[in-house]
């Protein structure tokens, strides 16, 4: 991967963990740092869609990306605001691997 392509998957990883983390210690979502992840995603996306594949450290957010989330919804009062973000999330996703 070039350099620019390294670029772009960590500041999806990085940006991802900023949420998740916001996440776990019951910050709630920061919409600045959502606008930044959906701007990852995009260009995520781009680059997914060049190379045919979904570069590792990439996938391994994928992977856990839902869960991570999702089994953070209990230390919130509005539980259903987490999961219904965690579902957001994980349609990004499967739009990256599954443009339509």
């Amino acid at each position: 991967m070039s350099k620019d392509e390294n670029d772009i998957v960590q500041r999806f990883v990085d940006n991802f963990v900023e949420i998740a983390t916001d996440i776990r210690e019951v910050r709630g979502i920061n919409k600045d740092k959502l606008t930044d992840l959906e701007k990852s995603f995009d260009e995520l996306k781009v680059l997914v869609s060049k190379k045919r594949s979904v570069p590792i450290d990439a996938a391994g957010i994928f992977i856990d990306l839902y869960s991570a989330i999702e089994s953070q919804a209990s230390l919130y009062e509005n539980e259903r605001e987490i999961l219904e973000f965690a579902d957001y999330l994980a349609v990004l996703a499967k739009d990256v691997c599954y443009p339509s």
